[in-house]
């Protein structure tokens, strides 16, 4: 319980956490120790199951709530954090059209860790379709600013801190988040 806590709260690698327990099951005689990083992180390999086809292209969701219970699924108080969320377009090759449509998001108050990714829209094209690419994350994200989310018995309360996007994008989703926005922030 103490290594998974510590390998998520530093962000370390699969490769870091296996070697730290083989040189722990070399050292002692943990017999109970899981073998690999997967298992004690518990770790699952379900997300080639969640990759829908959307009009454009494909499309992968993880959700906020979930990348926020991975992180805190150690947790032994209440906290009150801030995210920022970027989304933006990533050229996968310069002799290629396709691309990635990350939606990714880091919390302000633990700089020190990498973004996490909550969707990924992969295509020939950015999104045809606004409402394929974005209901998802806009329904989760208004009911997470409105109710928190509970882990543990412990509410986290989140804050959207800001967009960051460069201005294709910006003006990519201005239209919905505006009208977004002003449902979430009017309550």
């Amino acid at each position: 319980e103490c290594i998974r806590y510590w390998a998520l709260k530093t962000n370390q690698s699969h490769e870091s956490v296996n070697l730290i327990m083989e040189i722990i099951r070399r050292k002692t005689n943990m017999k109970r120790l899981p073998r690999s990083a997967r298992t004690l992180l518990k770790t699952t390999r379900k997300a080639s199951s969640e990759i829908v086809e959307i009009a454009s292209g494909q499309f992968w969701y993880k959700g906020i709530k979930q990348c926020l219970s991975d992180f805190f699924r150690c947790t032994d108080q209440s906290l009150n954090i801030s995210i920022n969320i970027n989304i933006d377009g990533i050229p996968l090759f310069k002799s290629s059209k396709f691309q990635f449509r990350p939606i990714l998001f880091n919390i302000t108050e633990i700089p020190e860790i990498a973004p996490m990714t909550i969707a990924i829209f992969h295509g020939q094209t950015k999104p045809t379709s606004l409402d394929d690419f974005l209901n998802q994350f806009v329904d989760e994200l208004i009911d997470v600013l409105k109710h928190g989310i509970s882990i543990n018995g412990h509410k986290i309360m989140v804050k959207l801190r800001c967009f960051i996007c460069d201005s294709p994008a910006r003006a990519f989703l201005k239209g919905l988040f505006e009208f977004v926005l002003v449902i979430v922030f009017s309550n």
